[in-house]
């Protein structure tokens, strides 16, 4: 009897030879629910990561330092988070290409993340002391993790390569979603804590902290029991050490599409996260507004509002036409306008303007990236070892390096050089994605079900 099914309905039994595998399964077009739930994830990570990095983090640093050097401590604490990503990300996706457990590859370590990042997160916000606010705050990004380097290979287990590019507008409609939930709902808590305080006698921060837990619970409650992962035999080299695998290189520079496209992603991220660290200390310091949370929290929604589209249209448009280079070109445009606008700018209402331009480029960039990273695997049998890299060194090292230096700038020379700062990595991100031919990035080594049919 089997036991188990591919999201796209074939059946699979526990032996491991391949004859049980139907040819040509993971070709079969998934329905539109389906690719939703291989998602689901993202709407978690983005509700749990826009509210944490936007809102609670810059709101509870400023119980513990002065005014004037919120920016640089915000900056090394994010910056040492990001050192947790960068190591534990590609081990956790090793060890997850590895797994065998009739459970899954990913969703055991999923689960796993998502409670521990929901705990800490509790235990982060109650803590009175410095230490144990930093403390926590480590420990969750250890569960992090775990969560973020295993759930995106769900995508390239399950779906195939002809609707990567649906898929990955989906996730990010999805992750987008999440954003606008986390910042908008989180900032209104804080800005309304008569509203916690008499419905449930809670703190607005542990209020807008139990919200997040619970909505990356339910989102998993959901993976659990409507997602089944296809089963895959064992990688090629599990008999490795999987740290020395998880950080091994030369599959990397064997295949310098996937190299080239990390690099232009994590020059982008540099200014997108620079500016995510430090909005919230914009609005307050740099357009002196009273109610600096709630308007933080509505510039934050109008991003993600104006990604919404933009995000689910360019990765299904660019599978129409069979190109992807020329969205990252638009959507890089777009986010150097918006940029100039921070600089020029002063009042609310054209910032809110220039906001919405840089959600629109932020969405088409998302989605089209994305989905290229998913077809350019240096090796066979190791997509979760692939994306946690791709994650950890094209989200991660920006969030190591970008805000320490954005937050200098901004406490030494104001906010024009941290956004000017944000214009050059820009630029940069587009000159090193130039190389990448049209079609050279496409690999063809994702592991799949049909290729151990043949």
């Amino acid at each position: 009897m089997p036991d188990r099914t591919t999201l796209d309905g074939a059946c699979m039994t526990n032996t491991p030879s391949s004859d049980t595998l139907p040819v040509g399964a993971i070709a079969t077009p998934m329905e539109t629910s389906r690719l939703i739930y291989v998602n689901l994830f993202g709407f978690a990570i983005g509700y749990y990561w826009s509210g944490l990095t936007s809102i609670l983090l810059p709101q509870k640093i400023l119980q513990f330092v002065s005014l004037s050097s919120k920016g640089t401590v915000l900056g090394v604490i994010t910056a040492v988070g990001s050192v947790i990503l960068i190591v534990l990300e590609p081990i956790a996706g090793v060890l997850s290409d590895r797994s065998q457990s009739r459970l899954g590859k990913r969703k055991p370590f999923m689960l796993a993340g998502t409670l521990g990042m929901g705990l800490f997160l509790i235990l982060m916000l109650l803590s009175p002391r410095y230490w144990m606010f930093f403390a926590s705050f480590l420990v969750l990004k250890v569960f992090w993790a775990f969560a973020e380097g295993t759930y995106p290979a769900l995508m390239p287990d399950v779906v195939p390569e002809s609707q990567r590019g649906k898929a990955s507008g989906y996730l990010g409609l999805l992750s987008m979603s999440g954003a606008i939930a986390g910042v908008f709902i989180d900032g209104k808590l804080l800005a309304h804590p008569e509203l916690l305080n008499r419905w449930f006698g809670l703190a607005p921060l542990l209020g807008a902290g139990i919200a997040t837990f619970l909505v990356v619970v339910v989102c998993m409650i959901f993976i659990w029991f409507k997602i089944e992962e296809p089963i895959f035999p064992a990688p090629p080299r599990s008999e490795r050490n999987p740290i020395l695998e998880a950080f091994e290189l030369r599959p990397l520079f064997q295949q310098q599409a996937f190299l080239l496209l990390i690099t232009s992603r994590m020059l982008w991220y540099f200014g997108f996260n620079s500016i995510m660290a430090f909005l919230l200390f914009y609005v307050k310091d740099g357009l002196r507004r009273a109610d600096y949370v709630n308007a933080t929290s509505d510039l934050m929604a109008v991003l993600w509002i104006t990604a919404l589209p933009t995000v689910l249209t360019a990765g299904w448009f660019s599978d129409r036409i069979g190109r992807r280079k020329p969205f990252v070109y638009v959507s890089g445009l777009l986010m150097m306008t918006a940029v100039v606008g921070f600089i020029f700018l002063h009042s609310y209402p054209h910032i809110m303007a220039a906001m919405a331009l840089w959600g629109f480029g932020g969405g088409i960039f998302f989605s089209v990236t994305w989905a290229m990273g998913t077809e350019c695997f240096p090796e066979l049998g190791s997509n979760a070892r692939y994306l946690a890299i791709w994650i950890s060194l094209s989200q991660g090292v920006p969030w190591l390096i970008g805000p320490p230096i954005a937050g200098i700038l901004m406490d030494h020379w104001g906010f024009r050089a941290l956004f000017l700062f944000v214009m050059v990595c820009f630029l940069l991100g587009m000159a090193s994605f130039y190389p990448v031919s049209e079609t050279g990035w496409r690999s063809k080594t994702a592991l799949t079900p049909a290729m151990y049919a043949k």
